[in-house]
């Protein structure tokens, strides 16, 4: 499902995902700060994840950890923040660390999973602005 053009080396980049979670946070909506994220970071840690990699790409900061049992990959989790949000790919199995960066490229530029993405993220935006105007207006009488 995830590969809907039956791209070859998207393919290549997913094989050995299981199952996955995508959140992605508007830092400003949600008030999440530095200190939310490092809340969120040593959860990772408290789970036995380990940091891998950090980096910086397309205006990201990433960091990758990893979960390993007897030398198994088990879990990944990406981590990619910017100005404006904080994504979260919680993985069971794994990725090739150094394609994170491709990897986040190409569920942008899907036009199927990254429309979606940004159009449930407008929707929201839409949700509160429709909020805020009738909270205006309630004001206003």
């Amino acid at each position: 499902m995830l590969n809907q053009k039956d791209d070859p080396a998207f393919d290549e980049l997913i094989k050995d995902i299981e199952k996955m979670r995508f959140m992605m946070i508007n830092k400003v909506e949600s008030n999440f700060t530095d200190s939310d994220y490092k809340k969120l970071l040593d959860g990772y840690k408290s789970e036995a994840y380990e940091e891998m990699m950090s980096g910086r790409a397309d205006g990201r900061t990433f960091t990758v950890y990893l979960r390993e049992t007897n030398g198994n990959v088990k879990g990944t989790v990406i981590l990619a923040k910017d100005e404006e949000s904080v994504m979260v790919l919680d993985i069971l199995g794994k990725i090739a660390i150094n394609k994170v960066p491709e990897f986040f490229n190409a569920i942008d530029n899907s036009t199927d999973i990254g429309g979606k993405i940004k159009d449930f993220m407008s929707d929201d935006d839409k949700k509160n602005e429709g909020a805020k105007e009738k909270d205006n207006k309630a004001g206003n009488n």
